[in-house]
C-alpha cells in the first residue's frame, strides 16, 4: 500500500514538472540565447531544468498543483537560469573558451 502511495506521489511529481517544464522551457532557452552561444544555451537550460526538478516544492505559483499561471512562475525561473548562466561562464572562466557573448 505504501509504495502505492509513493509511486503516486512520484508520478504527481513527474507530470508538475512536465508540465512546468512545457511552460518555461522555451522562453528560458530565448533568454539563455541571448546571452550566449547555441549549444551552451542548451547546456545551460538542461542544468536549469535539473535544479528546477530539484526545487520543484520552491516554484511560486506551482504548488501542488497543475501549472495555472506560468506568469506566476517564470520571473523565478529567470532568476535560476541566470544562476547558471553566470555558473557557466565561471566555469568557463577557468578553462578560458569564451563561448557567451557580451
Amino acid at each position: 500500500m505504501e509504495s502505492m502511495l509513493e509511486q503516486e506521489r512520484a508520478q504527481a511529481r513527474e507530470a508538475r514538472f512536465d508540465a512546468l517544464a512545457r511552460a518555461v522551457a522555451t522562453p528560458l532557452h530565448r533568454y539563455l540565447l541571448r546571452r550566449a552561444d547555441a549549444d551552451a544555451a542548451d547546456d545551460i537550460l538542461a542544468e536549469t531544468m535539473r535544479v528546477l526538478w530539484r526545487r520543484l516544492e520552491d516554484v511560486p505559483g506551482l504548488g501542488r498543483g497543475p501549472v495555472t499561471d506560468p506568469d506566476t512562475m517564470l520571473p523565478w525561473c529567470y532568476g535560476l537560469a541566470r544562476g547558471c548562466l553566470s555558473n557557466a561562464r565561471r566555469a568557463d572562466g577557468r578553462v578560458g573558451s569564451g563561448w557567451w557573448s557580451g
